[in-house]
């Protein structure tokens, strides 16, 4: 591809790349026990990896813990991503789903909604990823998967709360 730096195939990065993309893929699927046994291979890996983007990867593994059952690693894993985050840098969607969902199973439906009204204000304002079409910053997207995950885990919470016309 062109203006793309080429990857070592036997290099880490290129591992790192095949087995995230296989991961999330999984995860996507609803298949988080497949993916589970990656996660656990990349999160031992992290150490060797550039500090640049963990705060992304932590997110990545911490969904899949999540939706494989393990509610308290997850927690653990976006804590740690949210540590990572540069101080007035925007939230990535996946830390607001992952937030919501992780609160629901926790029963806290009415965190998870404010959770997830936290980020449709930050989006209505611009000061969250998920910007307008043509932002260069790919860390400012927001995938119509990632909205999904948002807007289920706010229906959620919403049914919970017995607020059926906002679910």
């Amino acid at each position: 591809a062109r203006g793309r730096a080429r990857v070592d195939p036997s290099s880490l990065q290129a591992w790192w790349l095949c087995s995230v993309n296989l991961m999330c893929t999984l995860d996507y699927q609803g298949r988080a026990a497949e993916a589970l046994p990656l996660a656990q291979q990349l999160l031992a890996r992290e150490r060797d990896l550039p500090r640049v983007r963990a705060y992304h990867r932590l997110l990545s593994y911490a969904a899949v813990w999540l939706h494989a059952g393990d509610a308290g690693q997850a927690e653990q894993l976006l804590e740690h991503s949210l540590a990572l985050m540069q101080p007035g840098a925007p939230r990535r969607i996946e830390a607001y789903w992952l937030q919501a969902e992780l609160f629901n199973r926790q029963a806290r439906h009415a965190e998870a909604r404010r959770v997830c009204e936290q980020f449709i204000a930050s989006m209505a304002a611009g000061a969250i990823e998920g910007a307008p079409a043509g932002a260069e910053d790919p860390d400012r997207l927001a995938l119509p998967y990632d909205r999904v995950r948002l807007h289920r885990a706010a229906a959620v919470a919403c049914e919970a709360l017995a607020d059926s016309a906002a679910a």
